[in-house]
């Protein structure tokens, strides 16, 4: 599953639609997804957290750094920072880059 946040797409995070859809992907095994940069907040990320949290304790929560003309487009600082708030709330917590990006396949 891919949440989409504000910081990232611009339009308002739709959060009843990502609690619906994960609460019935959660009966099948998922994994989620947050594209994240240097716009995205502690709090979006936390919140973020929590819906997993409580709606899929199980399912891993990975933070993805947005990757801009092949870099990682996020301070390594910042994007801990994200890690280690998100982990004190789901323990399930992992940063992987964008690696379809490195590979070419946008």
């Amino acid at each position: 599953m891919d949440i989409k946040l504000e910081s990232q797409t611009g339009e308002p995070t739709p959060w009843p639609v990502h609690e619906e859809f994960l609460a019935l992907a959660s009966e099948r095994g998922c994994c989620v997804k947050l594209v994240v940069g240097t716009e995205t907040t502690v709090e979006e990320v936390r919140q973020a957290a929590e819906l997993v949290h409580r709606k899929a304790p199980s399912a891993p929560l990975i933070l993805q750094p947005i990757t801009m003309a092949g870099q990682v487009g996020t301070a390594a600082a910042h994007l801990f920072r994200l890690q280690e708030q998100a982990a004190c709330i789901h323990g399930l917590v992992k940063v992987i880059p964008q690696t379809h990006a490195f590979l070419g396949l946008l």
